[in-house]
């Protein structure tokens, strides 16, 4: 069976394999040593790929048909293991070898003379160079924290650019401080959402419209929906921005007002059972909007939207904690405690059951000294 690696963005590695694992569902992602290479199992064309890499905010590249070399100063078994490699693997056309190096630095190791080596490995196998214009680029990414080496069919970027990141909700025509990083905000949608034409999006507290933003970016089904006619009024200038940045002429994305606790009243009919993302930013203290407290308005929405998903929806809650370690690497376990802004773990935990959304990860995002966000991940369940 053919073995693929995902080569995962730095900013947040475990937050980025679960939302490679939702894009690519049917490929069953392993972490491996690293914590920057998943493996992905079974075939997976060029095209999937690409599709893959320009809608995902934590995944940088895969190496198609790869395998992993774990470093032990020893240039000679992994040139031996990269001819193998490459006389079982031919391919049409041009090449060109791209060393990228993600974290760290390996002892005895030069990129550069190990690439013009492979270089005249290829050369003798018969292939053409061409560093400009390849048609394939053969990669050897070094991740030198684990030691480990990934090589492969590179798709996607050896600049080592944070790929949305670049973009910034400062941008915006219509900003708030409280906005989510573009980064996390598209991760979110991903992660609930699933694969592109998977199905519909709904954010029930669109706010400046961020989720929606990236949902549009990406080509998806997606609904904002907000109580505050100014709100709703900057976030749709958002929307047309960002559809202007992007040269989008024709989007499936809208923002709507209407409110949390009713979504079935702004959504098409033809929508109902069929929504199979949500994602929450709640709003919280001063920005937050309606007659109802906190846990009441989020037990209200959490339920209206369980009235209109698919039995396979997920959802992705984020709400704002007082500062915990970076965890980067990994989900945080079940028993870890969270001191929320707002409410207390224990209570956030019964209000999304008896909604009839089971959690199934949580991750820490740092956000500066006094916050940090806990990003709650969580599958539909059928209620009694």
């Amino acid at each position: 069976m053919a073995q693929h690696i995902a080569v995962l963005r730095g900013w947040h590695p475990a937050l980025a394999m679960a939302e490679l694992a939702a894009l690519l569902p049917s490929h069953n992602p392993i972490i491996s040593e690293s914590n920057r290479f998943a493996k992905l199992e079974g075939e997976l064309t060029p095209s999937e790929a690409f599709e893959t890499l320009s809608v995902s905010s934590g995944c940088q590249a895969i190496l198609l048909n790869g395998f992993i070399h774990n470093w032990q100063n020893d240039e000679s078994i992994l040139l031996e293991k990269v001819e193998n490699y490459l006389q079982n693997n031919q391919r049409e056309g041009k090449m060109a070898v791209v060393p990228l190096r993600i974290e760290g630095k390996l002892s005895q190791f030069s990129s550069s003379q190990i690439a013009g080596k492979i270089g005249g490995i290829m050369s003798r196998i018969g292939w053409q160079i061409d560093l400009s214009n390849p048609a394939n680029r053969f990669s050897i990414t070094i991740d030198g924290s684990s030691s480990q080496i990934a090589c492969g069919w590179m798709v996607g970027d050896e600049s080592g650019s944070e790929g949305v990141a670049h973009r910034k909700a400062t941008q915006r025509p219509f900003f708030k401080p409280v906005s989510l990083s573009p980064r996390l905000a598209l991760l979110a949608v991903n992660l609930a959402a699933g694969p592109i034409g998977n199905g519909p999006v709904i954010d029930a507290m669109t706010g400046t419209g961020g989720f929606i933003i990236e949902a549009a970016a990406t080509n998806r089904q997606a609904l904002g929906i907000d109580l505050n006619s100014q709100m709703v009024e900057g976030a749709n200038q958002n929307l047309n921005w960002l559809l202007k940045q992007q040269n989008i002429t024709q989007s499936s994305a809208k923002i709507v007002r209407g409110d949390a606790t009713n979504i079935a009243a702004s959504i098409d009919k033809s929508w109902i059972g069929q929504v199979k993302g949500f994602v929450l930013d709640p709003p919280y203290g001063r920005n937050s909007q309606g007659s109802l407290e906190h846990d009441e308005l989020l037990t209200k929405t959490l339920t209206s939207a369980h009235q209109v998903a698919s039995n396979e929806a997920s959802l992705v809650l984020i709400v704002p904690i007082n500062s915990m370690p970076a965890q980067i690497n990994s989900a945080l376990d079940n028993k870890s405690q969270v001191d929320l802004l707002h409410g207390d773990w224990h209570s956030l935990q019964q209000l999304m059951k008896s909604s009839g959304w089971q959690i199934k990860n949580r991750w820490i995002e740092h956000v500066h000294g006094s916050l940090s966000r806990l990003v709650i991940h969580a599958k539909y369940v059928l209620l009694n």
